[in-house]
């Protein structure tokens, strides 16, 4: 359909003005949507305000005492949960993976790895904030040899095998990652669920170094296994 100039300028401005129109709508939704929960913390606000004067003096100084401790205990929490936040500030800046001489592996969300190149270095201590029930833990995956590892990955392991201690069960094994395998040795102590762990490489990846819980050991056998 053909229109002429003046049709054609009677349209734009229709749409022009509806244009407008939604703009305005959208800020006045924005506007009173912010004003709205402004005035909701104030109303709110002042009701407690009214409840605690309203209260006898003993119950504003017990209200008082426990809100005192539940600071007191939120401040302790909160200088003692550094791993956490450290954690947080690692995925938020590199991600959910790290990468260990060309080998990529995920990361547990409350792991902040150490920095050091082509390492994957973990000492996790949780603190009272964590939501889960993680326990000491310390591993390390290097992509480097270390100068004093001298010797075949099989003579590494069983050298480390050598200085088992008499409560700990004494096993070898092979961990594959990607088309790799190392060399390795577990102790477990029979008389709780610790383990530590050696294993050796000829590389990429040249040495893992595990010490923690069954849980914090099934989530290093996750994070090897999903390797790329």
């Amino acid at each position: 359909m053909n229109h002429t100039s003046r049709e054609r300028r009677w349209i734009q401005d229709v749409w022009e003005k509806a244009r407008l129109k939604a703009a305005s709508t959208v800020l006045s939704y924005r506007f009173d949507l912010r004003f709205g929960w402004s005035r909701l913390l104030l109303n709110t606000f002042e009701s407690v305000r009214d409840w605690y004067k309203s209260q006898p003096p003993w119950v504003r100084r017990v209200n008082f005492s426990f809100s005192l401790l539940f600071a007191i205990a939120l401040l302790v929490g909160l200088t003692k949960s550094g791993p956490e936040f450290r954690a947080v500030a690692w995925h938020h800046g590199h991600g959910n993976r790290i990468t260990v001489n060309g080998v990529t592996f995920p990361v547990y969300y409350w792991y902040a790895p150490e920095d050091g190149r082509d390492r994957f270095h973990v000492f996790d201590q949780p603190g009272p904030l964590r939501p889960t029930d993680d326990t000491f833990t310390m591993f390390e995956i290097s992509g480097r040899r270390d100068k004093d590892e001298v010797g075949t990955p099989e003579e590494l392991v069983q050298r480390a095998m050598s200085g088992n201690i008499g409560h700990w069960d004494l096993s070898r094994f092979q961990w594959n990652i990607r088309s790799q395998t190392l060399e390795c040795m577990l102790e477990h102590d029979i008389r709780s669920s610790w383990s530590i762990i050696f294993c050796y490489g000829d590389g990429p990846i040249y040495s893992i170094f595990f010490n923690g819980n069954d849980d914090a050991l099934g989530r290093l056998k996750r994070s090897i296994s999903e390797a790329k």
